[in-house]
């Protein structure tokens, strides 16, 4: 995930980390060990790789996106070498 931050704060930080891995944790709970089939057929979406990456940009984006800070992209590897990235 890469986020851009238009301003630092006092410490010099865009975005805390922390504050990025636990709205990770919230949006991938769903997609964690479950069958994708399931998540993504009530939205009419085939689970692939660009799909998932873009599921997760957009309810990430919805948690994190500030004035000052908002997520630009999102990659999703399926193996080593394999990665398919969704950005706006």
């Amino acid at each position: 995930m890469f986020v851009h931050c238009s301003e630092l704060n006092e410490l010099g930080i865009g975005i805390d980390f922390r504050s990025l891995k636990n709205a990770l944790a919230d949006v991938i709970k769903d997609l964690d060990h479950s069958d994708l089939n399931l998540v993504f057929d009530p939205i009419k979406q085939n689970p692939s790789s660009e799909n998932i990456a873009r599921y997760i940009f957009k309810k990430i984006s919805a948690l994190l996106n500030t004035g000052k800070c908002r997520v630009v992209r999102v990659a999703v590897s399926e193996t080593p070498g394999n990665t398919a990235a969704y950005f706006e």
